[in-house]
């Protein structure tokens, strides 16, 4: 019965592979294994269903919303935990971020203002930094932007990406020389970056 039974399986298999292997490889194919960022939205989701009053849980299953880019659930669990703890601005600010990912450009500016005035001074930039950012991509209002941007700069002036924008803003308005430095700023700290590259040659191409 055995060698019989090796026998059938064995025809079974060349069989399968005989018509494209398809069946075959269903049959051998290991088991899927679910992502760690799967993992941890399942962990989130979890512990709010079982807490559902805990603002960090829901923080932290709204930001982890955001990665998995399901933006609408994200902003409604980051809303849930603001109203529980409205003074915390770091769920403000990552609700501007849900809302702007979801091409709800006014609203993230909202939030993130509103976050902004409630950051302690040292950890304002970045939030000023994505307010400037918005404002000079979506809204095209340099003067707003140049006022945010500076504000992200005296915050903390060690940030490429805040010095790249202010250049960008200023070569928009034509000051190409303060352009420059401020270009010539974000490459000591992100030299490599093809965009800060490409706008040195450009600023320098136009004083030509």
């Amino acid at each position: 019965m055995s060698k019989l039974m090796n026998i059938v399986i064995g025809l079974v298999i060349i069989g399968i592979l005989a018509g494209g292997g398809y069946l075959g490889y269903l049959y051998i194919r290991p088991p899927e294994t679910k992502s760690a960022l799967d993992l941890d939205l399942e962990s989130w989701q979890q512990k709010v269903d079982q807490n559902p009053g805990n603002a960090l849980y829901r923080a932290n299953l709204g930001v982890t919303l955001i990665q998995k880019g399901q933006f609408g659930k994200a902003i409604q669990e980051l809303q849930a935990a603001l109203n529980i703890e409205p003074g915390a601005f770091t769920y403000q600010d990552s609700l501007g971020d849900a809302y702007r990912l979801d091409g709800q450009p006014d609203k993230a500016l909202d939030q993130y203002k509103q976050a902004l005035a409630k950051f302690p001074q040292g950890n304002k930039y970045s939030t000023a930094y994505k307010i400037a950012d918005i404002l000079f991509n979506d809204k095209h209002d340099l003067n707003g932007a140049a006022n945010y941007v500076q504000q992200s700069i005296a915050d903390n002036g060690n940030i490429w990406n805040s010095l790249y924008l202010y250049g960008q803003i200023l070569e928009r308005q034509g000051k190409l020389a303060q352009a420059k430095q401020e270009y010539e700023k974000a490459a000591e700290f992100n030299g490599s970056d093809p965009g800060v590259q490409a706008a040195l040659k450009r600023v320098e191409a136009s004083k030509a």
